[in-house]
């Protein structure tokens, strides 16, 4: 369990290494503020804001364009975070290129479709959850804390609940 646990730690500060360098060297801020502003309109922002929080955002279209970011930067990091692996398991595995190409796009695609669950399980539940019932009785600066805390916690258990179904039905090979 701790080796399980070890290798999680270290690939989750590898990929936040990637994305701080990503972060750092390309400049995608503007084209994506570029394509917002030409294509969300406030109405349509409000929706989306309101949709994802269940709850009018006084100041939806910034925060939509925050969220827009923040996930383009997650899905530019995660090429590039593949390709670390590749190198690694290449250099263990002795693949041929074509095994190499064909790993890292079914393993780009795969960390892709992850994040996504991730995101949509994540987002569903603060739509979903009471959160009220837990926290109203807590100091209002600890409760975005707990609330985040037990959300996370609550996607990694429906995370992971979802992984043993979905290997179970259909059972793939260990990435590392």
């Amino acid at each position: 369990m701790a080796k399980h646990a070890l290798k999680l730690c270290l690939k989750l500060f590898m990929f936040f290494g990637v994305m701080f360098l990503v972060g750092k060297t390309i400049p995608y801020d503007r084209f994506i503020n570029a394509l917002l502003t030409k294509y969300l309109t406030y109405n349509g922002a409000d929706t989306v804001a309101t949709l994802m929080t269940g709850e009018k955002d006084p100041d939806a279209w910034y925060s939509v364009c925050e969220d827009v970011l923040i996930l383009t930067h997650i899905l530019i990091s995660i090429p590039f975070y593949s390709v670390i692996i590749l190198i690694y398991e290449c250099h263990l595995n002795r693949f041929t290129v074509l095994e190499a190409v064909a790993n890292y796009f079914m393993a780009t695609f795969r960390r892709c479709v992850k994040i996504i669950a991730l995101l949509v399980i994540f987002i569903s539940q603060l739509r979903v959850i009471p959160y009220q019932l837990f926290i109203e009785h807590i100091p209002e600066k600890l409760q975005f804390l707990l609330m985040l805390i037990l959300n996370v916690a609550i996607t990694m258990a429906l995370y992971w609940f979802l992984l043993r179904v979905v290997s179970k039905l259909h059972p793939a090979k260990k990435e590392i």
